[in-house]
Order: structure tokens, then sequence, then C-alpha cells
């Protein structure tokens, strides 16, 4: 049997072993099929745009950690080198402002060196 435009079509019942299969009843147009079929495909083409944006968006972010990860681990470097970190109280001459005893850390090439600012406090 053939599909026809606005046409319902009924497809007798049939006995398969013992189950009885009930009368198959098909309401859809042509024109309305057609159109969910559309309607699907543009929905498939959004939601395919959204993975690839989320895609890229992912490999921005696991950049970016990469690159904080080697400027944390060159910073850890850095601390772990210097000697007698946080073992006495600083005495007043040691705290005096000094824009020179700033420490500048390699972030990666691609940036290169970062410098903490002076804290007054």
């Amino acid at each position: 049997f053939w599909l026809k435009a606005g046409s319902r079509f009924e497809v007798p019942a049939v006995l398969f072993g013992n189950t009885f299969w009930g009368l198959c009843v098909m309401t859809e147009s042509r024109e309305e099929l057609m159109r969910k079929v559309v309607e699907y495909q543009k929905s498939m083409t959004e939601l395919s745009t959204k993975v690839d944006e989320v895609k890229g968006e992912n490999n921005r972010i696991r950049d970016n950690n990469i690159i904080l990860r080697d400027y944390l681990n060159n910073l850890m470097a850095k601390v772990g080198s210097m000697p007698n970190l946080g073992t006495m109280a600083p005495s007043p001459v040691m705290v005096q402002p000094n824009p020179e005893g700033a420490q500048s850390v390699l972030v990666n090439e691609h940036i290169g060196e970062l410098t903490a600012p002076a804290m007054d406090d």
C-alpha cells in the first residue's frame, strides 16, 4: 500500500501464532511528516553546533589550565628555593618597601615572566 497526502490508512489485524496484533492507523499526512523531519533536522543542526561550541570552550579552558599549572609549578619551585622562608618573624629592617625585592616567575615561553607587586600593610 502507498501513503497518500491527507489519507487515513488502516492495516488489517494479523494473527501471529497466538498473538493478535491490533489495527494500526496512520493519521498523519505526508506534509506533516515532512515538516517534522525538517524540524528535527534543524534541531539536530542546532545541537551539533552547540556541541562544537562546548568542545571549543572546553579546549580553551584546558589550555588555560595547563598555563596555570605551569605558572604554579614555577612559582612553587621559586618558593621552595628561598632560604629560611617562614622560619622567623621579619625584622623591621626587612619589612621596608623594596621595589627591587619583588620576585619574578617564569610562567611559560608564551606569557613570559610575571612579577608580584610589592604589598604595603
